[in-house]
């Protein structure tokens, strides 16, 4: 009798060592989940994520290349220069009503000193090439 209780208290013992273990680890897990949503959008992960959208962009694989930039565009809801890039995707899918949408606002902040990368704010000047041929097609219909 004496070895059933012995064994029934190391087995307590244990199993509230393991509980407490597998609580720590529990929230030392969310909390590096935590760590990776913080770190989700470095700039290096930003200039990778930039080159893939406007390495689809430039091969003519508009609709790979949308989602990419939409990323982007969540993390930096102001920048102009994404929003001319997702308005010419959405210009190269037919989707003109969301083309417009997004080159109307990129329309707003022009540089004439643009630079493409994923720092840029200001979009190209050739936003108001799209917003003409769109026009165009308006027009048609």
């Amino acid at each position: 009798m004496k070895t059933i209780i012995k064994i029934l208290i190391v087995a307590f013992a244990f199993s509230s060592t393991y509980y407490a273990n597998a609580q720590k680890l529990k929230s030392a897990n969310s909390k590096e989940k935590e760590n990776i949503k913080l770190v989700e959008f470095t700039k290096k992960d930003l200039k990778k994520i930039y080159y893939l959208a406007t390495y689809n962009f430039y091969n003519d694989k508009f609709g790979e290349a949308l989602p990419l930039f939409q990323k982007l565009l969540k993390n930096d809801p102001a920048n102009s220069n994404l929003r001319y890039y997702i308005g010419v995707c959405y210009y190269h899918t037919n989707n003109f009503n969301a083309s417009k949408e997004y080159l109307t606002i990129a329309s707003e902040n022009i540089s004439n000193n643009y630079k493409d990368s994923v720092f840029e704010k200001n979009a190209p000047q050739q936003v108001f090439s799209y917003l003409e041929l769109i026009d165009n097609i308006e027009l048609k219909n």
